[in-house]
C-alpha cells in the first residue's frame, strides 16, 4: 500500500486515473448492492402478497362455511318442527278424511326433507351437531310413528267425548271403554273378554262414530294410555330440539359477546 502511495506522489497523473478507477469500481459495487437490496425487497413483497391472498381466501372460506352451517341447521330445525307440529294435529282435531290425508302427506314430506337436511349437515357440520341432529331425527320419527298408530283412536275418542255430555249412549260407551282399558292394565284375562263385549255393544249406540272408529277404539283400549305417552314423546322431541339448538349456537358462536360500539 505504501508503494502505491509513493507511486501516486511521484506520478500525479496516476492519481487521477486511480481515482477514476475507484469511482467506476464503487459504482459497479453500488449498483450490485442496490440490485440485491431491491431483489430481496421484491421477494419480500411478493411473499407478503401471497400470504395476504392466502389469509383472505381462508377467511372467505370460513365465512362461507359459517353461512352454510347456519342455513342448514336452521332449515333442519324448521323441518323437524314442521313435521311434529303437523303430525300433532292428527291427534285431537276433528278432521275430515281429506284433511287427515293432507296432514299425513305434509308430515311425511317434512320428514323426508328432514332426512335430506340431515345428510347435508353430515357433510358440513361438526360431529357434535351431527349427533344432536341424529337424536332429533329419531325423536321426530318416533312421534310420527305414534301419530300413525294412535292418532285415529285419539280422534275417535275426541269425537266420543265431545258429545257424551248430552248423549247417554256416548257416556255409556266411554265408561265401557274405560273398563276395558282397566282390565287390560290389570292383566285380568278373565275380565277382558267380558269388558270387550260390553264395549262393542255400547259403541253400537253412538251415532257420531262409524264402525271403523269403533274398532280402533276397541283395539286402542288394549294399549298403554295415550296421553302420558304423547306427553313423553313431545318431551323427548323438545329435549332433542333444545340439544341441537344449544350445539348449533355453540358452533356458530352465537353466544360470543359483540365488541362495544365506539362513542
Amino acid at each position: 500500500m505504501d508503494r502505491v502511495i509513493d507511486f501516486i506522489k511521484a506520478e500525479p497523473e496516476a492519481a487521477t486515473v486511480f481515482a477514476a478507477l475507484l469511482a467506476i469500481v464503487g459504482g459497479i459495487l453500488g449498483s450490485l448492492l442496490s440490485g440485491w437490496v431491491q431483489a430481496r425487497g421484491g421477494k419480500a413483497q411478493a411473499s407478503a402478497a401471497v400470504e395476504a391472498a392466502r389469509i383472505t381466501a381462508e377467511a372467505q372460506r370460513l365465512a362461507s362455511l359459517h353461512t352454510d352451517r347456519r342455513q342448514e341447521i336452521a332449515a333442519f330445525i324448521y323441518e323437524a318442527r314442521h313435521a311434529v307440529n303437523t303430525a300433532n294435529r292428527l291427534f285431537f282435531s276433528p278432521l275430515s278424511p281429506t284433511e287427515v290425508a293432507t296432514l299425513q302427506a305434509t308430515a311425511q314430506a317434512a320428514y323426508t326433507a328432514l332426512s335430506t337436511k340431515q345428510a347435508e349437515l353430515e357433510l358440513i357440520a361438526p360431529v357434535e351437531v351431527v349427533e344432536r341432529a341424529s337424536d332429533l331425527t329419531g325423536a321426530v320419527e318416533d312421534f310420527l310413528t305414534l301419530a300413525s298408530l294412535r292418532a285415529p283412536a285419539s280422534r275417535a275418542m275426541t269425537a266420543l267425548t265431545g258429545v257424551r255430555a248430552n248423549d247417554p249412549g256416548s257416556r255409556q260407551a266411554y265408561s265401557a271403554l274405560q273398563a276395558l282399558r282397566a282390565a287390560h292394565d290389570a292383566g285380568d284375562a278373565d275380565q277382558q273378554p267380558v269388558r270387550y263385549g260390553e264395549a262393542v255393544v255400547a259403541l253400537r249406540n253412538v251415532a257420531v262414530l262409524d264402525s271403523a272408529q269403533a274398532l280402533v277404539l276397541l283395539d286402542d283400549a288394549a294399549l298403554p294410555s295415550l296421553p302420558p305417552l304423547h306427553d313423553q314423546m313431545m318431551s323427548s322431541f323438545s329435549g332433542a330440539l333444545r340439544g341441537l339448538v344449544i350445539s348449533g349456537r355453540h358452533v356458530l358462536r352465537a353466544n360470543d359477546k359483540q365488541p362495544a360500539e365506539a362513542g
